[in-house]
């Protein structure tokens, strides 16, 4: 059984993150850019400024249930590590900026995590990997964000379905 979430699991998560991106960006560093890193780097977003510089690296979490229904949230422990990196050589932040249903934040991903485990995902038998384990704790909030983040993704989602309607309004002859 693979690690790798569903597709469905992946494009729920995916529809999130760049609305959540673009939100965090723009609250810290206003006319900054997001951008995409290639498509199998450990973290997915860039921050940039307006002139172009490198900010910090992105990583964005969906998380759909409650902050406070597990003391910890986890993330691959490549994740972290790439947030090492990028502080030892960049001099730059890796952020992971994680939406709960009720609450947005982020943290450090270069920062020590509370703990690390070889953890299983109960709807994939075969699938240990090991995990960063953070205390919820050490997340900056943002709940001004959440609103509009899922504003925006209810936008993006109704945009979505307005271009894929392929129903004809013209009637048949």
């Amino acid at each position: 059984m693979s690690n790798k979430p569903t597709r469905k699991e992946f494009e729920d998560g995916r529809k999130w993150e760049h609305p959540a991106a673009e939100a965090l960006a723009q609250k810290l560093w206003p006319g900054s850019k997001v951008i995409e890193h290639q498509p199998h780097s450990h973290i997915d977003l860039a921050v940039v400024s307006p002139e172009g510089r490198f900010i910090c690296q992105l990583e964005v979490k969906r998380r759909f249930i409650n902050h406070d229904a597990y003391s910890t949230t986890m993330v691959a422990w490549e994740k972290h590590e790439a947030g090492r990196f990028t502080k030892r050589f960049f001099n730059a932040p890796t952020l992971c900026l994680i939406v709960f249903d009720d609450r947005v934040g982020f943290f450090h991903l270069e920062k020590a995590p509370t703990g690390k485990e070889i953890k299983s995902r109960r709807d994939r038998p075969g699938s240990e990997k090991l995990y960063a384990l953070y205390d919820i704790n050490t997340i900056v909030w943002q709940d001004d964000l959440l609103e509009p983040i899922k504003q925006a993704v209810a936008l993006k989602e109704a945009q979505r379905e307005a271009d894929n309607d392929t129903e004809d309004d013209f009637p048949l002859i």
